[in-house]
């Protein structure tokens, strides 16, 4: 029960953060317009990053679907090369977006697989 517990507590931090980082992509430009400056910093895409790796890497270390794990690992494969070549094309920054809901989904479907399980 410890385990699901924290699989559960790795999962929410994943969709949060992954949510977070879609209002962050979205709302940028309207807040860069009226001089909001700092969150273009590219600290914030990093740490987007790293508790992206962080959520992903604890659900995915426990006993759960093996075709969850992957699909997770891809998603946050391709949020990272989204996220760090965004400038260098626009399909890259609707990668972002993309890869960000797939990490969402792929967490609430993690979840699910480890309460039927449970």
């Amino acid at each position: 029960m410890i385990q699901t517990k924290k699989l559960h507590w790795a999962d929410k931090l994943g969709i949060i953060n992954a949510t977070l980082c879609i209002i962050h992509c979205l709302s940028l430009p309207i807040l860069l317009s009226i001089g909001v400056n700092f969150l273009s910093n590219p600290l914030f895409a990093f740490a987007f990053i790293f508790v992206t790796f962080i959520s992903i890497y604890n659900s995915t270390k426990g006993k759960n679907s093996r075709s969850v794990s992957k699909y997770l690992w891809v998603a946050f494969t391709g949020f990272v090369i989204s996220t760090l070549f965004e400038e260098h094309s626009v399909l890259l920054e609707y990668g972002m977006y993309f890869f960000s809901i797939g990490i969402i989904l792929g967490h609430i479907y993690n979840v699910k697989a480890c309460l039927k399980h449970s």
